[in-house]
């Protein structure tokens, strides 16, 4: 009889022991779980906040847009539902861009370069933007005291100067890196980053869907004709849209890399 006490319990130990084991297997060597990614979101709280708001306000008034735009009677409301949109979005883009240029000197300069293929296709990309965003320009400045005209012109002018702002702050930050232990906890300009990485996406979503219909572009249509805009919107927007896809591409690198800690 007294050679059975205490099995029971070294056998759970043993259990112990074995689910131990395994359980250390599936860590590397810092201790990590394979399988897991882990990603750092310090320092992005409030540009994540802010980004995602814009998508899903974005996501929110394109599936109004599909319910509405074969209406009629409502297709005026569906102009300034859509053109509202974009210019909010357009407007924070270009404050936040603003305040990026006073963040992104704050980290150091790295010796790496960009690849030279994100850079041409960045500046070839850019150039449809231009062309779209001065041509819509040209429509809007046509009759001042028309309010649709005026946020026509207004869309186009911000479309333009958000474009230019962003192509300088992503060729800066492309270029920087954290070194010092100040850089590494405050990571400054990641907010930024964040936050024109989701508004990036949201016009990528809008343009794609929204933008080349005729309920957003009936000025131009009226202006320059089906066939003359038809050509134009054709070359300039499949531009516009890849590029919306590849700086989102670009800012994702630059939130991965430009960040990246020793820890990581």
């Amino acid at each position: 009889m007294w050679c059975n006490v205490g099995k029971e319990k070294l056998k759970k130990l043993g259990h112990l022991a074995k689910a131990a084991m395994e359980d250390s297997a599936t860590l590397d060597k810092r201790g990590v779980r394979k399988g897991y990614w882990k990603v750092d979101c310090r320092s992005a709280s409030k540009g994540l906040f802010l980004g995602l708001l814009c998508l899903v306000g974005g996501i929110v008034i394109l599936i109004i847009f599909f319910v509405m735009k074969e209406q009629e009677e409502f297709k005026t409301k569906m102009f300034w539902i859509c053109n509202g949109t974009q210019t909010i979005i357009l407007s924070l883009s270009v404050i936040v861009s603003v305040i990026g240029f006073l963040q992104i000197p704050k980290l150091s300069v790295s010796t790496s370069k960009p690849l030279d293929l994100d850079r041409l296709l960045l500046s070839s990309t850019i150039v449809g933007v231009y062309i779209f965003a001065v041509f819509g320009m040209i429509v809007g400045g046509v009759k001042w005291e028309e309010s649709e005209y005026l946020a026509t012109f207004c869309l186009h002018a911000l479309l333009l100067i958000q474009v230019s702002l962003q192509d300088m702050l992503v060729a800066e930050a492309s270029r920087r890196t954290c070194t010092s232990r100040y850089q590494m906890l405050t990571k400054p300009g990641r907010q930024v980053i964040t936050f024109l990485l989701f508004s990036n996406i949201t016009l990528w979503i809008l343009d794609t869907f929204m933008t080349h219909t005729s309920v957003t572009q009936q000025f131009q249509y009226g202006f320059y004709g089906v066939l003359a805009w038809g050509i134009i919107s054709r070359i300039s927007l499949p531009l516009l849209i890849l590029y919306r896809f590849h700086s989102a591409v670009i800012l994702v690198e630059i939130w991965k890399n430009t960040y990246r800690t020793k820890a990581d």
